[in-house]
């Protein structure tokens, strides 16, 4: 089952983009594909990651990294950090956790949040109490994009500072 996961990944590079836009397309088919099936990113945590399709991809991903001038080691640690990236995005994302809730459910859980966030001190806690609707009713599709984006950013700052 892992293997299927790992197969509908799209590990397809356009050599005429930059390797950060590689990348970002390989983390965002990632995300793409755990989204798809709820049980996916569990799946990706507890099952070997040595089948053909995932070390496909990771083949994949440490080519670009590679191709980018980055050493073995870092090449080695950001694969795997965008493999984590794209893991916990998925299961950060504001109702992952409440999927299998009904609608009301899932409201209702969101309105205690609300609730609880805004009636904090705001004294003590001023940042919390004015951001509660965005921390308790955040978009996905915002979500992600401001994930990847930060992930990416800061693999390109690191590639900045490895040719300084």
């Amino acid at each position: 089952m892992a293997e299927r996961v790992w197969g509908e990944i799209d590990v397809t590079v356009d050599p005429s983009t930059p390797w950060w836009v590689q990348l970002e397309r390989g983390l965002e088919s990632l995300v793409s594909v755990l989204r798809a099936h709820p049980s996916a990113p569990q799946l990706l945590l507890e099952h070997e990651k040595r089948n053909d399709a995932a070390l496909r991809a990771t083949e994949i991903t440490l080519q670009i990294l590679r191709g980018a001038g980055f050493s073995p080691e870092y090449a080695a640690a950001i694969a795997r950090d965008t493999l984590w990236t794209g893991i916990a995005l998925v299961m950060a994302e504001a109702d992952f956790r409440l999927a299998r809730v009904s609608a009301d459910e899932r409201a209702e859980e969101q309105r205690r949040n609300l609730l609880q966030l805004a009636t904090l001190p705001a004294g003590k806690y001023p940042q919390l109490v004015e951001c509660a609707a965005a921390m308790v009713e955040c978009d996905p599709e915002f979500h992600y994009r401001v994930g990847i984006e930060v992930f990416i950013e800061g693999v390109k700052a690191v590639a900045e500072r490895q040719r300084s």
